[in-house]
């Protein structure tokens, strides 16, 4: 916990050093429980780093997604492969899973709830480092 408590409190002094207090509004909190509460469209971009598992993935990005304006930018991380350059059947197994797991045929590592939920939710998208 204390962790957590430090890094919100450098992202909050950040934040306030950037000059940007009046433009970010951190939301600190669950995103099941907070972005249900927002009404959209509201932001420009959207970063989601939260539950790697499918269904969590997958509420966080349908949540996120009416929450953008129309020409906004939804950006996550941890998406490593995408469903399509995957073994469908093994990643569909292990959709449940929050860490990273290694490809049935391969040495890649991936997270196999990111990819599914990406692939359901959006499709294909344009990948740079998992993000």
């Amino acid at each position: 916990m204390f962790e957590k408590a430090r890094l919100a409190r450098l992202f909050l002094h950040n934040i306030w050093a950037s000059k940007m207090n009046g433009t970010i509004i951190p939301l600190m909190g669950k995103a099941e429980i907070i972005l249900p509460k927002l009404k959209g469209p509201l932001f420009d971009m959207i970063y989601i780093d939260g539950d790697h598992t499918y269904q969590g993935c997958l509420n966080d990005i349908k949540n996120s997604i009416s929450l953008l304006k129309e020409e906004g930018v939804l950006c996550g991380d941890d998406l490593e492969y995408q469903l399509h350059e995957l073994d469908y059947d093994f990643t569909m197994e292990n959709k449940d899973e929050n860490n990273t797991i290694k490809d049935k045929y391969s040495d890649r590592r991936f997270h196999p709830g990111v990819a599914v939920a990406v692939a359901e939710a959006i499709g294909i998208v344009s990948v740079k480092d998992t993000f």
